[in-house]
């Protein structure tokens, strides 16, 4: 049943008579069950029983100051005579007919739109995010226009993984809207910081030899400069200063060391150093802002057997 408003009935002469009517409609039956009050707002008039069948209804009566109004059912096309009262007359009742309201005026009855209070929300509609189901269609902000691509930042430097991201309306804690990282596992490789192992890596070089049974650590900062194009891609040098025994019997002793590069992010190549002749050494970029080699070596030096190790710890 739905409430029916701001109807008008027709007169015996067939002109429009404004009125409200009052009551239900009901959908089922095509009956309209309810009063409609006269413009002097005099009282009504008795009502005349409807015609089935083709027959005619039988009279109205009404006060001496109303017109009498004739009520019936439809039949299969009859219709109510008019009613007399002592200074007016009422018209017969007519058939009621079947109909659906658009009240937000958006081309779409109660029966099609899900909210016919809104005219924004109908079937159709352009979907936003906004927790509303704009087109009717059961679900909220699917397909809506006005999502957003997001990308994973899993190492949270504030650059997003290009191959992992989602559309959706809201950017979750640990995405961001930018697909520019070049290693989302580390917080030290990014635009910002470099995604390439090109600079300047400044650190420490750590020698321990071991000399008829002695060992000893000689120690140096290195600058090793990095350079992809560059042959060698990776150079640096320096003085080792031995901190025992082997300072009074060898001294300082200077070294150099080059490296290219064997994969992504493998560094591999020699190390020359004074006195000790020459190893190959090998290191690994944990990021573009560090890389850790290691190197070891024997041989002889000055009728003395030795071996080495040499590590390098390096940041850029």
């Amino acid at each position: 049943m739905a409430t029916v408003g701001c109807a008008g009935a027709k007169t015996s002469g067939g002109a429009s008579e404004q009125g409200t009517v009052t009551g239900t409609y009901d959908v089922s039956s095509g009956s309209v069950e309810g009063t409609l009050g006269d413009e002097d707002g005099g009282t009504d008039g008795g009502s005349g029983s409807g015609g089935s069948d083709g027959g005619s209804g039988s009279d109205g009566s009404g006060s001496s100051d109303d017109g009498g109004s004739g009520s019936g059912s439809s039949g299969d096309s009859g219709s109510g005579d008019s009613g007399s009262g002592d200074s007016g007359s009422g018209s017969g009742g007519s058939g009621g007919s079947s109909s659906s309201t658009d009240a937000d005026g958006d081309g779409f009855d109660a029966t099609e739109d899900c909210d016919d209070t809104n005219p924004d929300i109908y079937p159709g509609a352009t979907e936003y995010c906004n927790g509303i189901d704009d087109n009717c269609d059961g679900s909220l902000d699917r397909d809506a226009i006005d999502k957003v691509t997001s990308y994973e930042d899993a190492d949270r430097d504030g650059y997003g993984n290009p191959d992992v991201y989602l559309w959706a309306c809201n950017v979750p804690s640990d995405h961001v809207l930018n697909a520019d990282d070049c290693d989302d596992t580390d917080a030290r490789r990014n635009p910002e910081l470099g995604c390439d192992w090109n600079g300047t890596y400044t650190g420490t070089i750590a020698l321990t030899a071991t000399i008829s049974g002695v060992s000893d650590t000689c120690s140096a900062t290195l600058d090793l400069d990095v350079d992809e194009s560059a042959n060698p891609a990776a150079f640096g040098e320096n003085s080792c200063s031995w901190a025992g025994l082997a300072a009074s019997l060898i001294g300082d002793v200077d070294f150099e060391i080059e490296g290219d590069f064997t994969a992504a992010d493998e560094i591999e190549g020699d190390v020359t150093i004074d006195g000790f002749g020459s190893e190959s050494w090998s290191g690994t970029f944990t990021s573009p802002g560090n890389i850790y080699g290691t190197a070891s070596g024997s041989g002889t030096y000055e009728g003395y057997s030795y071996t080495y190790t040499l590590e390098l710890d390096l940041d850029r």
